[in-house]
């Protein structure tokens, strides 16, 4: 598996992997909010070249990262999602695992998405959505 493109920001990398998924790596010590995840939607559309609900997306984020409602909210909005066929989410801990589980549960992204707790897991549920 290798980087074949990447976006970085101060607070996260997103990389376009050999395998056709974007992996979105959650940099420590951040909050993200609106404005960081539509910078991080912009950044898949720019490695997907715009195509629509094409993305596979791997999300991996450091245990100190923090996200506001509002991130949450615009991440599972149809304008957040509207690159992503499915997403999978990594979680390191209780405290992220409860955090994902409210989003999913709450938030309800109309895309296929779900926690896991590590990225080969995560990866090879999504490659399930290759065309």
């Amino acid at each position: 598996m290798k980087i074949i493109n990447q976006i970085k920001f101060g607070y996260a990398n997103v990389e376009q992997l050999d395998i056709g998924i974007i992996r979105i790596e959650m940099l420590g010590g951040y909050i993200i909010d609106l404005e960081e995840s539509v910078q991080l939607n912009i950044a898949q559309g720019d490695l997907l070249k715009g195509q629509m609900g094409a993305g596979l997306v791997l999300m991996v984020a450091d245990s100190t990262t923090q996200f506001t409602n509002d991130a949450r909210d615009f991440s599972a909005s149809k304008e957040g999602l509207r690159f992503s066929m499915a997403e999978a989410l990594v979680v390191k801990n209780l405290a992220q695992k409860l955090v994902v589980n409210f989003y999913l549960k709450f938030n309800k992204p109309s895309v296929p998405s779900k926690a896991f707790n590590s990225e080969e897991e995560a990866i090879k549920w999504l490659l399930n959505f290759k065309a």
